[in-house]
């Protein structure tokens, strides 16, 4: 076989992506951004430059008729035929107050809300005493008909017929303000003010100081308008962040991406013909990879190229035989160590049981030899039963005999204070359970249960559910509180406990046996007794 070249494979990609993909992306994405920033920019102000001039000329022109008609009523009489004909003729939708020239209402388009009050030495009315010319002033007056006024004009009428001064005013309700807004669809913040800055109206909570008065943020990279109103009498602001520009630039963003998309699946297609041409080894690489997780350790590469692929190659099938060695190792080890265990724990047969049950049956052969037979029976055979190292699963009647024998000594020991029943469906007899698992249970039901109890009884059932062996351990004792069972459910999932060890003996045998979705589960509570589950495959060794 000739030698070619050695070309390391990382500088093979490295220079493909470099020219073909990473220069392109970044250039059209930078062009690209700059490009549709630039535009949406351009629109957006141009548009705002638009909504700006709308709303300047409709409060230009809203002031304007206010204004007219004011000077066309100074050349008539106050009465109310022409101030309707004037208010008609120019389409005025504010309220009015005529005032004689002690200041008092003599003519009234709508009651004032109680509370409002015309002062003469204050705001509007102090200012149409010295001036012969019409007053625009932000004044907040409040009529039964509408919400609230937040301009008032008005102006000083010569009476012809004793040559005295009236005073007509105008208020501008805040509606009609809000009419000329609802016209064009803003997407900035607005701001009306009077010419002190002092807020009118506006649709943000933002941009004003403590005295609302308004405070624009200083960035010239966002839109800002601002223009005076009525002879700079008033000033309207329009202020746009940037921000904003994300709801506007989807459109172009969409053709964008479009031809974006378009690029990217050229390249893509170019990258996918020169790995299939140069690289198709990867493929076999990556199966052989996906079957090892699997579990498959027979799948070995046979791979010609002369790059790295090669040493990956052989370094796979290096490591598959490794594998496979450590895993029978393994196994062995694994085996020996969880036979070790289970016979640990099977062993752990608690002696105070013995005991107490031998200085019970001194007394009771004094008394009953009858009864002394039948519970030096029941000693033989759990102890035949447990001390027996041939077979570490039995049968379920096995066990429940084991457990009958045991619970006949605990009603030899405790009389009329104690009672059991046991009912297992009697098709479960045959099922394979694992040795000595249910005396640490009934143990630590008759040790819990008479802690503060006279009397206890056991009721212990056996059922398949869902192809699961159940077996229930249901006492009426003293139960556990919620810190109590919390610390034995905990104490169950440790690898090492002092506390409840019959309980966490039986959970490790099951687990170890058959895997952690079977063991005991425990449910209880104070003063109402307690539950045990033990939860087994059906008919598994």
């Amino acid at each position: 076989m000739s030698q070619n070249k050695f070309v390391s494979l990382k500088k093979q990609i490295k220079d493909f992506l470099i020219l073909y993909f990473i220069f392109p992306i970044i250039f059209l994405s930078l062009s690209g951004y700059v490009v549709i920033y630039s535009l949406q920019y351009s629109a957006i102000k141009k548009e705002s430059q638009k909504e700006f001039n709308f709303i300047q000329k409709s409060l230009d022109e809203l002031l304007s008729k206010y204004d007219l008609a004011l000077k066309e009523l100074k050349n008539r009489s106050l009465d109310f035929e022409n101030i309707y004909k004037i208010k008609n003729e120019f389409d005025l939708k504010g309220n009015f107050i005529v005032l004689d020239k002690n200041f008092k209402p003599t003519i009234e388009s709508s009651s004032l809300v109680r509370g409002s009050s015309l002062n003469p030495n204050w705001g509007i009315l102090k200012k149409l005493k010295n001036s012969e010319g019409i007053v625009l002033e932000s004044e907040e007056m409040r009529f039964l008909n509408e919400r609230k006024t937040i301009l008032t004009m008005g102006s000083k009428v010569k009476n012809l017929a004793d040559k005295s001064y009236n005073y007509i005013l105008f208020y501008i309700s805040d509606s009609e303000i809000e009419d000329i807004f609802k016209k064009i669809e803003i997407n900035g913040n607005y701001i009306f003010t009077d010419k002190n800055g002092y807020i009118l109206k506006r649709n943000t909570n933002n941009y004003s100081d403590n005295l609302n008065r308004v405070k624009l943020p200083v960035n010239k990279k966002n839109i800002f308008f601002k223009s005076g109103v009525y002879n700079s009498k008033l000033h309207i602001y329009i202020y746009r962040d940037l921000d904003f520009m994300l709801v506007k630039i989807f459109e172009q963003i969409v053709y964008f991406i479009t031809i974006f998309i378009f690029l990217i699946t050229c390249i893509f297609l170019t990258i996918n013909y020169f790995i299939n041409k140069k690289l198709a080894v990867i493929d076999k690489i990556i199966g052989a990879i996906k079957s090892t997780g699997k579990g498959e350790l027979n799948n070995f590469l046979e791979v010609e190229t002369n790059d790295e692929l090669r040493i990956i190659a052989t370094s796979y099938n290096k490591m598959l035989l490794d594998i496979k060695n450590l895993i029978e190792i393994n196994k062995r080890e694994f085996e020996n160590n969880i036979n070790l265990e289970i016979k640990q724990l099977e062993s752990q047969f608690n002696p105070h049981f013995l005991f107490n049950t031998l200085e019970m049956l001194k007394y009771t052969i004094k008394k009953d030899v009858k009864m002394s037979n039948k519970i030096i029976l029941n000693i033989s055979s759990i102890l035949r039963f447990s001390i027996d190292n041939r077979k570490t699963i039995v049968s379920l009647d096995e066990n429940i005999k084991f457990i009958e024998s045991y619970l006949e000594i605990q009603k030899y020991r405790f009389g009329e204070d104690f009672s059991y029943t046991i009912d297992i469906e009697s098709n479960l007899n045959n099922q394979k359970t694992p040795k000595l698992i249910f005396q640490p249970i009934v143990e630590n039901s008759i040790k819990y249960g008479f802690s503060s109890k006279d009397k206890l009884h056991i009721d212990i059932r056996g059922k398949l559910q869902k192809g699961r062996l159940v077996i229930y351990f249901l006492d009426d004792g003293d139960g556990l509180s919620k810190d109590e069972l919390m610390e034995i459910r905990k104490n169950l999932k440790k690898d090492n406990v002092t506390n409840h060890i019959g309980l966490y003996n039986v959970n490790r045998r099951i687990k170890l046996h058959y895997g952690e979705k079977y063991g005991v589960k425990i449910l209880s509570r104070k003063g109402r007794g307690t539950l045990v589950k033990i939860v087994l495959p059906e008919d598994m060794e």
